[in-house]
Parts: C-alpha cells; sequence; structure tokens
C-alpha cells in the first residue's frame, strides 16, 4: 500500500524524482519525468542516452547535481518543472505532490534520498524507476497527436500537405526527425541491455509511446523480469491506447508487484473513433470491459483523458460511462487522469472560446454537484479548479475557431469523415 508523505517537512522545492526515477524523452533526451521540460548541459544542448558511455554518466551529470542542489537550497522549482509550478501556485495538486500523497513502498523515505546526496549534487543512490517511452510506433491516428509520436500519422498527414496546405501547417508540429518504427533508442543505446544487468534495482517501470503494447522489446523485458522471479518487486505503468490488451496480457501483468494501466479515453462511440481514428470504439470497449472484470487487487485502472477542443462538451458523459463500467468492482482501484492538449494550437483549451469553455465547466460542475461526497466530487471540484487555470492562460480569439474547422475539415478530407456529424453542438458554437 502507498504511502502518504507530506511535503512540509522537507524543502520547499524538493520533488523525489530526480533521486528516483531515470526519464527519456522518445528520442532519448534526459527529462526529470514526463511531466518535465527537457534537462540541457552547460551550452543548453540535450542530453541523449545514445551520447552517453552509459546510463550512470547521465545520473549523476553536471545538469542533474544542480537540479538537486537547487531542489534541496532554493525556495523554487526548476524551471524544467514549470507544468508543477503553475498547477501548485493554483493550489492544485501537481504531478509532484500527487506522487509525495501516494509515496510507493519500494522508495526510500525522502530524508534518505535527502541524505544520499553530497555538497555537489551527487547521489549515491542509483535510480530504481525507468520510463521507456521508446518509439512512436502507434495503430492510432489521434487527432491531437503528431507523426513525432504515432507512425501511422504520416500518411495521413502528407496526404493532408497535398490536398490541403494551410490545414498541413495547423497540425501538431514534428519536434525532431522521427527515426523509423521499428528503431527505438533504447535498442540502439544499449538501454534495454544496461536495465537486464541491473535489473535487481529495477522497482518501477513506467511505459508510453506510441503505443507500448506494440513494442516487442518492451514485452521481452516484461518476459524476463517474470522468468527471473523480480516481477514480485516490480511496479508496471502503462499509457495505452488498450486496443491490444487480452488475457494474455492480463495474465502477465498477475505476477507483478502492482499494476497501473493508464487506458487513453476521449470520447463515446462515434467521437471516440473521430478524436482516436479510428478505433474502432467497440476494441476499445471490449478492453475496459476486461480490466473491469479483472480479479487483481493489486491493480490500478485509470481513464486518462486527454481534454481538448473537441471533447471539452462531453467530459461528463466519459467520467460518468468510466464510473458505471468501473465504480462498482470491489477488487479494482479505479480513478480518473486528465491532461490539456497544447498542440495543434487550434484545439487547445487556451484558445477554445469562452462561451464554450463556461458550458463545460458548468457541466462538470452540475455532475459534482449530484454527486456526494466520494473520491468522485472529489476529484471533479479538483477539475473545476483546473477551468480556472484555463481562465488564468486563456487567449481566445476568432482566428484560433477558424484554424479548428481548418483542420478538422482537411483531416475530414483525407479520412472521409464528418466533424460536423459527429459534434452538432461543437459545429454550432464555432464559426462557420
Amino acid at each position: 500500500m502507498a504511502k502518504v508523505r507530506s511535503l512540509s517537512d522537507l524543502p520547499p522545492a524538493f520533488c523525489p524524482f530526480p533521486w528516483l526515477e531515470q526519464s527519456f524523452d522518445i528520442h532519448g533526451n534526459l527529462q526529470l519525468c514526463s511531466r518535465s521540460k527537457l534537462v540541457r548541459g552547460e551550452s543548453g544542448e540535450t542530453l541523449n542516452v545514445k551520447d552517453s558511455p552509459d546510463p550512470n554518466s547521465l545520473w549523476n551529470c553536471s545538469s542533474m547535481r544542480k537540479i538537486r542542489q537547487q531542489m534541496l537550497c532554493q525556495p523554487q522549482l526548476p524551471e524544467e518543472c514549470r507544468r508543477c509550478s503553475e498547477f501548485e501556485a493554483l493550489g492544485q495538486h501537481s504531478k509532484r505532490t500527487s506522487f509525495m500523497r501516494a509515496y510507493p513502498t519500494w522508495a526510500p523515505d525522502p530524508q534518505e534520498l535527502i541524505q544520499s546526496t553530497d555538497a555537489t549534487g551527487s547521489t549515491n543512490l542509483s535510480p530504481s524507476r525507468f520510463e521507456l517511452r521508446v518509439s512512436n510506433l502507434c495503430q492510432a491516428k489521434c487527432v491531437t497527436c503528431s507523426a513525432e509520436y504515432s507512425s501511422s500519422l504520416i500518411l495521413d498527414h502528407l496526404e493532408l500537405q497535398k490536398r490541403d496546405p494551410v490545414a498541413f501547417r495547423l497540425v501538431r508540429p514534428v519536434y525532431e526527425q522521427v527515426p523509423k518504427p521499428s528503431q527505438n533508442w533504447a535498442t540502439a543505446s544499449g538501454y534495454y541491455d544496461w536495465l537486464y544487468q541491473n535489473l535487481g534495482k529495477v522497482k518501477s517501470l513506467y511505459f508510453s509511446g506510441g503505443e507500448p503494447l506494440l513494442v516487442k522489446p518492451n514485452t521481452e523485458l516484461i518476459d524476463t523480469c517474470i522468468a527471473s522471479g523480480l516481477s514480485r518487486n516490480i511496479e508496471l505503468t502503462y499509457d495505452t491506447n488498450a486496443l491490444l490488451i487480452s488475457e494474455a496480457w492480463l495474465r502477465r501483468w498477475d505476477h507483478f508487484d502492482r499494476v497501473n494501466i493508464r487506458i487513453s479515453v476521449d470520447g463515446i462511440g462515434d467521437k471516440y473513433n473521430y478524436i482516436r481514428f479510428p478505433g474502432p470504439w467497440s476494441s476499445f470497449e471490449r478492453a475496459a470491459q476486461l480490466l473491469a472484470a479483472w480479479k487483481n487487487p493489486r491493480a490500478t485502472v485509470m481513464a486518462q483523458i486527454t481534454v481538448h477542443l473537441l471533447n471539452l462538451l462531453d467530459l461528463s458523459e466519459i467520467f460518468s460511462w468510466f464510473w458505471e463500467l468501473f465504480g462498482s468492482q470491489v477488487n479494482i482501484r479505479s480513478k480518473t487522469h486528465w491532461k490539456i492538449i497544447r498542440d495543434p494550437v487550434c484545439l487547445s483549451l487556451i484558445h477554445a472560446p469562452e462561451a464554450t469553455v463556461e458550458l463545460a465547466r458548468s457541466r462538470v460542475a452540475d455532475l459534482a454537484t449530484s454527486l456526494d461526497a466520494d473520491a468522485r466530487k472529489r476529484y471533479l471540484d479538483q477539475m473545476l479548479g483546473v477551468f480556472e487555470l484555463v481562465r488564468t492562460q486563456s487567449e481566445p480569439r476568432p482566428e484560433y475557431q477558424e484554424d479548428a474547422v481548418r483542420l478538422l475539415s482537411g483531416l475530414d478530407l483525407v479520412r472521409q469523415t464528418n466533424w460536423r456529424e459527429t459534434f452538432p453542438e461543437l459545429s454550432r458554437l464555432l464559426a462557420p
């Protein structure tokens, strides 16, 4: 069972991730966690695992040492942690505070982490949690994603460039050249080999992507953990579109100490099929039902909702669907989790029409009012606070609405879909 840890008796900028987790983005660039900005070198360069002699050299590199020093000696979080700072400034839970509220039993006490650190910021502890976001291999073509994170989007975006160059310029930009989906940085750098050699130190594996269930080396790593008998000491976390979840995967996961499955759901039925094109919803719903019937008391199933213009008005429907399916289950802890997209810019909440955001907020508030004072109501109350964060950063302008219409209409040309028929209420609220 997780422990609750308070930050009140710790340095004000302390976060355990630089002492516990080794995390890289989808290109193998060093970061503090999945929410942080990239950790950069002395000259502002990215720090890539492929350019390092071994992962240990990055663990106590000068940039990591400086970050740990700042967390122990300064009142503010480092610049790399801006997203947590923004949430905490509004009184909302950040990844940092949420982790401390459910501090894992495998992690050393925070005071032990601090005591392991010398005057230079170097720690004598080894990382025990590893984030494997290793490839953009994915079968989904989500409207809110890019070819950087989904290999399947490449052809659609090339076709969009031919049919509507203006709409193509509105898709989420590819920030770096993406390797072939069959390649990944963890294979190219020998990172998997390093993990196998240090498997006894591994306490937590976090798989993301792309779609991590498609990545064969990830599956081989899981099977090795089971065969070695070490799986009982390892916690797993997956960010997955769930389309490949099967009984065979559930049996694999049964071997591990704890399992956190975060399934991506951004809409119901036809809206799911449009946003997470091509779906299908029937396959996702089948996987969700498998998870709801899964008799594993050490498992947590979470609905991971990416909030954007297309599903803003349907959040209450998504919450209700998830709670109806999982809420009565006694053997599974079920949660909902949201994140706000920033790209494509025209679909971001920050640029959504004020009237649309307010309508969405009122629907979430109405749902919260209808609930008893349980975890679901507390969750919705927290999300209402996020609407306040959106309000402070809001920049609604007519050109963003026009761009949203142009982008969606362009994708409809490529995919033979019709966003206005799928989202009739939103269609009426946006500019023609």
